[in-house]
């Protein structure tokens, strides 16, 4: 019986000789969500850092940027919807960094312009920019989530610094392309059978009706949909402090806590004895995805 770690050096292997892979579930969501709104920055993650003008050699920033990204195969590929059904197909990329002299009035202006749509079809999935004012030099990254989350953009941070600092980085073992074809391998399993089986048990007769009954106008003139936010500030006497103390004291993960006080709030809201709430996996504890330091 294959093991997992069989299951992914198999697929790893047979990633290599593929023209095209599969998008992974998460990527199926990513995309069809950019489709249906193609305009929207939704799915962007921008970010400037500001560094003091002369701190930073801009050569050396950029070559530690691009071995960094040819690193990854998962910044390497564009979508290619043209047989149907959407696919990513490798490429060649070039990492171009353009340095910008501008004055510190028009920055703000030039950082809002930066961030832009991506063409999942056509546009490399990052983007970066540097611009150079009378006292600062400020160093802009973009890259689209169907590429990049918070795990792997950490990878990347670290892999820029110590390429940056002179040291070198692993080649990358597991890309998104084995990845890809792990996943839809790993549906054939009895593992994914047993695990779909027994969700499907602890979801069976509750209500399926997912549609949201709206509580607030939309606005028809933003692009960018959705565009309401509902914030509320807490109490003062709830603190970060606060709430890791009461999390350690309880056993508990921040995830846990907060997401039961929404699905508690919503059961209220909805005058249900329970609530089901469709998210992604805020927790990020699978062993696999730990980035280890030496």
């Amino acid at each position: 019986m294959k093991t997992e770690i069989d299951l992914i050096a198999e697929s790893v292997a047979e990633a290599r000789d593929m023209k095209e892979y599969p998008l992974t579930p998460s990527q199926m969501g990513v995309y069809l969500a950019c489709m249906h709104n193609p305009s929207g920055l939704m799915y962007n993650s921008p970010l400037c850092y500001t560094f003091d003008k002369g701190a930073v050699d801009i050569n050396a920033l950029r070559s530690a940027v691009e071995r960094a990204v040819k690193n990854h195969e998962g910044l390497r590929f564009y979508i290619d919807a043209s047989g149907g059904e959407p696919v990513m197909k490798p490429r060649e990329v070039k990492v171009d960094i353009p340095v910008i002299k501008a004055s510190e009035s028009d920055l703000e202006k030039l950082k809002n312009d930066f961030v832009k749509p991506f063409d999942l079809e056509h546009d490399y999935l990052f983007r970066f920019e540097i611009i150079e004012t009378e006292t600062k030099m400020c160093f802009l990254t973009d890259y689209h989530h169907i590429a990049v989350d918070g795990t792997s953009f950490s990878v990347l941070c670290g892999e820029i610094s110590a390429l940056y600092s002179g040291g070198d980085i692993e080649p990358e073992e597991i890309g998104q392309f084995g990845l890809s074809v792990y996943e839809e391998k790993f549906t054939s399993t009895p593992e994914y059978e047993a695990a779909h089986k027994y969700y499907e048990n602890i979801f069976a007769g509750l209500e399926t009706n997912s549609m949201l009954v709206a509580d607030m106008n939309e606005d028809e003139a933003a692009a960018d949909k959705p565009c309401r936010e509902f914030r509320r500030i807490l109490p003062k006497d709830i603190s970060v402090e606060k709430v890791d103390a009461f999390i350690k004291e309880n056993g508990l993960t921040e995830n846990t806590l907060f997401l039961g006080a929404v699905a508690y709030a919503a059961a209220k809201f909805t005058a249900q004895e329970e609530a089901v709430i469709c998210t992604v996996n805020h927790g990020r504890h699978d062993q696999r995805m730990r980035i280890q330091s030496a």
